[in-house]
């Protein structure tokens, strides 16, 4: 016989001899209640044979569990239940069900399952870290026998001279209590016959490791930072321990895990902007805990820090503003600067997306916008990094990302050199002005006071001469000075190309052309009159120098002699030449007549003094 049936024959009659009450036979067997006890004693119970209890039945039904957690214990063909696996003390009941063509039945097995706390753990093996906030104190009890499993539904409690409050249910709040030895009882209740049991734990709570919270801390490239070059790391943790290690990677600050001084201002002058990373490990107490690392984060925010460079330069150049700049403070890309060039008075703001890369970058800059030039001073305002660039219509538009650091790039002041030259022009017996205006110094200041000044003659076409105009007055970076008209060769168009002795000599453009035009021809007109008995016009002879921009407009009227009645007139229009134009007098009666002919011309010859002629005949 195995030691299964004799379990099960002791038992049934351990329940005969307490009276425990049978039900009349059916076809599926006799319901039956069970009290059990002890069960984790007795390695039977990890196959107790519920069909054995329901006495005589028919074959071929299906067990089945009130109590969904029972499922995986229970063999739903044999009736063969795992009592081991059945972790609540208490109650449960199990049915036999049999729907054949025979039989239509239900069998039932109530067990009371004494209960088992699991076994005691006091031996100081039940250890946690204090840093655990959700102690499950199930899993310091149970059993080294494979598949004994405490009961979980029993209850849980501190023993009263140590009691922290950090204990729900089964859950101990290691965190709450802090490190130290806490007992506590687990304790099953008495179900029937059974009487209640109780397990004891003793649990050692350990100090977690504290490597600290880390102190957010960054600065610009642009600061001074002689005040960091020995920086203790430990400054920029709270609450960590002292005896953990430092480490990192890329700076070379650290000579081992015991040193914690580091110099930013050499890590800025070495590897410029960026986060740099320190780790702080503490090594647990016990093993029972894990190391706790903290890493503290150095920040060195991006900023612009370097130079312009700017060469005096003429209105009429192209200009560059390079900028030379720390090449590690920056990451080379797209930036948009704003800055500001000012000079004479005038100021002009400038917007511009350009590429800094390498440690340089251009700006775009149009000289004459500073208009008679002078010192000029370029300040760079604000930077943005562009971070996308999406092409529209319209042109790019730019996404920014604002550097907040201060710009560390001095103003620079340049001369932008803009010399104005104005020469009049002449006419016979006229000497040339010549007007100098924006002149400046070595120094780029306007020119005062006297100075000599050469300056080269070049008619279109002929040879140059150099000449001298001494001890010119200059006021404000102004003056005039004359060329005497003897200088120059005959009419024509002249270049003056000026030098000036104690100006700003940069090869800028100062000259200026001018024309010195002839007396143009007056025009001349005849008038011949036959004073025939029978003449029937008049001939009338006029000469003038064509004229290229305007015409000749002559007039002619016949009055009465000696009185102001017009008998006839007309209007005769030429560009220049000679004319013979008759005029018919056939119509007028026998008289004496005056023949009066004007002439007005509306050309624009700068050196034409008289523009109107007339002459008159009687006849």
């Amino acid at each position: 016989m195995t030691k299964t049936n004799l379990a099960t024959k002791a038992i049934l009659f351990l329940f005969l001899l307490l009276g425990t009450e049978y039900f009349y036979a059916q076809c599926a067997g006799n319901d039956i209640t069970v009290t059990i006890c002890n069960k984790d004693q007795d390695t039977a119970y990890q196959n107790f044979d519920l069909s054995a209890l329901i006495g005589t039945h028919e074959a071929g039904g299906t067990w089945g569990a009130q109590d969904p957690a029972n499922f995986f214990a229970l063999n739903t063909g044999t009736g063969i239940v795992n009592l081991w696996s059945v972790n609540k003390f208490g109650e449960h009941i199990f049915t036999y069900t049999v729907d054949s063509g025979t039989c239509n039945d239900t069998a039932t097995v109530t067990l009371n399952l004494g209960g088992y706390p699991g076994e005691d753990n006091t031996d100081g093996s039940a250890n946690v870290c204090s840093d655990n906030a959700q102690v499950n104190l199930h899993n310091f009890l149970g059993s080294q026998t494979p598949g004994k499993i405490q009961d979980v539904n029993g209850t849980w409690a501190e023993v009263p001279d140590n009691a922290t409050g950090a204990l729900a249910d089964n859950i101990f709040n290691a965190n709450m209590a802090g490190p130290g030895t806490y007992t506590f009882t687990y304790t099953v209740d008495a179900v029937e016959t059974c009487a209640s049991r109780q397990s004891t734990v003793i649990l050692e709570v350990f100090r977690a490791p504290e490597a600290g919270t880390p102190i957010p801390f960054s600065v610009c490239a642009s600061d001074d930072l002689s005040a960091q070059t020995n920086m203790n790391l430990h400054d920029l943790l709270e609450d960590e321990d002292n005896f953990g290690s430092w480490s990192e990677e890329g700076t070379a600050q650290l000579s081992g895990p015991g040193d914690s001084i580091i110099n930013l201002e050499e890590i800025r002058d070495n590897h410029g902007q960026g986060t740099y990373n320190f780790t702080y490990t503490v090594p647990p107490s016990h093993p029972t805990c894990t190391e706790d690392v903290s890493v503290v984060s150095i920040i060195i925010e991006p900023a612009l820090i370097g130079n312009l460079n700017v060469s005096d330069i003429c209105s009429s150049d192209a200009a560059e503003l390079t900028i030379t700049y720390t090449a590690n403070s920056l990451t080379d890309g797209q930036y948009q600067l704003t800055y500001t060039i000012e000079g004479n008075g005038q100021q002009t703001n400038m917007e511009e997306v350009i590429t800094l890369q390498g440690g340089n970058g251009l700006l775009p800059f149009n000289p004459s916008s500073i208009v008679g030039g002078g010192r000029v001073t370029v300040t760079i305002d604000e930077i943005w990094r562009v971070t996308n660039v999406e092409q529209t219509p319209t042109g790019p538009e730019y996404t920014l990302e604002e550097i907040t650091c201060s710009i560390n790039v001095p103003t620079e002041t340049f001369i932008i050199y803009d010399p104005g030259t104005e020469v009049d022009d002449i006419c016979p017996g006229e000497d040339a002005s010549v007007s100098l205006t924006h002149i400046l110094d070595t120094n780029g200041d306007p020119l005062v006071g006297g100075h000599t000044i050469n300056y080269t003659l070049t008619p279109d076409g002929g040879t140059p001469s150099n000449h001298t105009a001494g001890n010119v007055t200059f006021t404000g970076g102004q003056a005039t000075f004359a060329i005497p008209i003897e200088q120059l060769s005959g009419s024509g168009t002249y270049m003056v190309a000026v030098d000036i002795q104690g100006a700003l000599a940069l090869g800028c453009d100062i000259s200026d052309s001018f024309q010195f035009f002839e007396l143009e021809e007056d025009i001349s007109m005849d008038i011949n009159v036959d004073d025939l008995c029978h003449a029937t016009d008049i001939d009338v002879q006029i000469e003038g120098p064509t004229l290229n921009d305007g015409a000749y407009t002559i007039r002619y009227e016949i009055t009465e002699y000696g009185t102001s009645t017009v008998v006839a007139n007309g209007t005769i229009e030429f560009n220049g030449g000679n004319l013979g134009e008759s005029i018919d007098i056939s119509a007028l009666d026998t008289g004496n007549y005056t023949l009066t002919v004007s002439s007005t011309q509306n050309n624009t010859s700068p050196c034409r003094t008289q523009f109107d002629f007339e002459t008159s005949q009687d006849f």
